[in-house]
């Protein structure tokens, strides 16, 4: 950490900022000066506008902002959180395509996932020495994604002839999100 960094977060601990900070909430109310929002019952941010007073700041140069408000100040690229709220809220809603590079990152993630998870059933099956090795995880996934039930993958045998069935079966919608990344892991069997 260099010397600026260090001494700017002991200032952060001092009692002159503490006093400042309190001075101002309470001089303004404890309210998101960009999205209105309440924080009487939150943590209240005060940003910086400008860092050139650092040290030595006046009331103009001080801003209350709301959590997701400063963090969108200073890191707007991670303000999103892909959590399945927020990403709902924000891709499906607003009807808006993945950026190519968070698909890409999905679809390796997600065949990666499915890959080891086939390959530790198939371990699985071969150390219990199964005549009819069960459905493998990665085929309870496509089942589940698919709208169809536990019992219903477990009645049917698993493997890729599974999958491909899942995928030629008429009777799945295919237009959910979840569904269309299993769709294209589908199509490439």
């Amino acid at each position: 950490m260099t010397d600026y960094k260090k001494k700017y977060y002991d200032y952060l601990k001092s009692s002159k900022w503490k006093n400042l900070r309190n001075l101002i909430l309470g001089k303004r109310g404890r309210v998101c000066e960009r999205c209105s929002k309440d924080l009487s019952n939150e943590k209240a941010d005060l940003h910086h506008k400008t860092y050139e007073n650092v040290f030595n700041e006046k009331e103009e140069d001080l801003e209350i902002l709301c959590r997701p408000c400063h963090e969108k100040e200073h890191k707007p690229e991670k303000a999103i959180r892909f959590i399945k709220s927020n990403f709902d809220k924000y891709f499906i809603e607003k009807q808006e395509n993945y950026s190519k590079g968070i698909e890409t990152r999905r679809k390796k993630r997600d065949k990666k996932l499915l890959e080891r998870r086939v390959k530790r059933q198939k371990e699985y099956n071969k150390k219990k020495k199964k005549s009819k090795p069960r459905p493998n995880l990665a085929v309870f996934d496509f089942g589940k994604y698919a709208g169809l039930s536990v019992s219903k993958v477990l009645r049917m045998e698993g493997g890729i002839e599974y999958c491909k069935r899942i995928r030629d079966n008429p009777d799945i919608d295919w237009s959910s999100d979840k569904r269309k990344l299993i769709l294209r892991y589908l199509l490439k069997l």
